[in-house]
């Protein structure tokens, strides 16, 4: 492991932390100073860090954070990032509202500290701006990673305290977010967001619209990760501890509801429990699924309700979970008898 530390502008040192040996960086260059460090150490995690994180580096718990090498995981230490929130004017995803507070999918990319596979990193470097800023160059890695099967992460657990949080405070640049939408989505998408920004926030980005224009587009989304190795570090499950509950909502389907008992009944791996809610929106009305009463070799867990909607019926099944695994299923769904044992199989996988 390599840890790359930095004062937010130039790279100052480098650590082996297996010798416990400190260099001097050659290049100031971030990101083109980690590109070298990349080349020397081409099977190695590196870390970067901003040194006034350095003393709460959460070294011990890093392997386990890099437990496969197609993941890259960052953390903002005051939760902002390069690329502005405005960012929502173009990209809808769940990738961009961040919980902080625990490891979440984004290719929102923060240079406060973070942590990729050498071997990874020499894939991207020749499709790479080196004269952006750092920040922005981790934001195209995820971005074109994500694409290609590299796994993003916001990752709290990267440090053992949050400190700093005054001096890591940064304005991110509204010409930098129209570069970024211009790069890595459709070009009507810049014409959009400067739209949006007139009529929701009163900003007239006008030089930041037109210096975007000029901007090439990123058309990289076919970077070759196949020979990256994936084996994870993590204990794999065996097959006793892999208890399945199935989360069924139903309304009025009963003949479908027990050809999907009937499927799940057949599995290699039977499910733990099944927990069916069942929705007749008349008042009144009792259960028509008296077939739930026979034998099953799994436990059954019935509720019915009067209130409609599937979302509330997952949410009524969710809260009865005990298993460490849930299916949630459909009450029309067929399947053969190996479902779950695939399912088994490629999670290990």
């Amino acid at each position: 492991m390599i840890i790359l530390y930095h004062d937010g502008s130039k790279a100052l040192k480098y650590e082996d932390v297996k010798t416990k040996t400190i260099f001097d960086c050659s290049e100031i260059n971030i990101q083109k100073c980690l590109f070298l460090i990349a080349k020397e150490f081409p099977n190695s995690l590196l870390i970067w860090c901003n040194e006034c994180l350095r003393d709460v580096i959460n070294k011990d718990f890093l392997p386990e954070i890099f437990h496969h090498q197609l993941i890259l995981s960052s953390y903002s230490v005051s939760g902002e990032y390069i690329i502005s929130k405005d960012i929502g004017f173009v990209d809808q995803h769940c990738f961009i509202n961040v919980k902080r507070d625990v490891n979440y999918p984004t290719w929102l990319m923060s240079s406060d500290i973070g942590g990729i596979f050498a071997n990874v990193l020499l894939k991207l470097n020749p499709y790479l701006n080196k004269k952006e800023s750092f920040d922005e160059v981790l934001c195209t890695i995820a971005k074109i990673g994500m694409a290609n099967g590299l796994i993003c992460y916001s990752e709290p657990r990267l440090l053992k305290k949050i400190t700093c949080k005054g001096e890591l405070k940064f304005t991110p640049s509204n010409l930098t977010l129209f570069k970024f939408v211009k790069q890595h989505y459709k070009f009507q998408w810049i014409f959009l967001l400067f739209i949006n920004q007139i009529i929701y926030n009163n900003n007239f980005y006008m030089i930041a619209f037109l210096k975007s224009i000029f901007v090439k587009r990123n058309n990289l989304y076919k970077i070759d990760l196949e020979d990256i190795n994936v084996k994870s570090t993590k204990k794999t499950i065996q097959k006793e501890e892999f208890k399945v509950d199935v989360l069924i909502p139903t309304l009025g389907r009963k003949e479908h509801l027990y050809n999907v008992l009937k499927d799940l009944s057949q599995q290699t791996i039977l499910p733990k429990k099944v927990i069916i809610v069942e929705q007749n929106a008349i008042e009144g009305t009792t259960s028509e699924l008296g077939y739930l009463k026979d034998s099953w070799p799994f436990e059954i867990d019935h509720t019915f309700t009067h209130q409609l909607g599937a979302c509330n019926a997952r949410n009524i099944a969710l809260s009865k979970i005990s298993g460490n695994w849930v299916f949630f299923a459909d009450d029309d769904v067929r399947f053969d008898r190996f479902l779950l044992e695939k399912s088994y199989n490629k999670i290990n996988k």
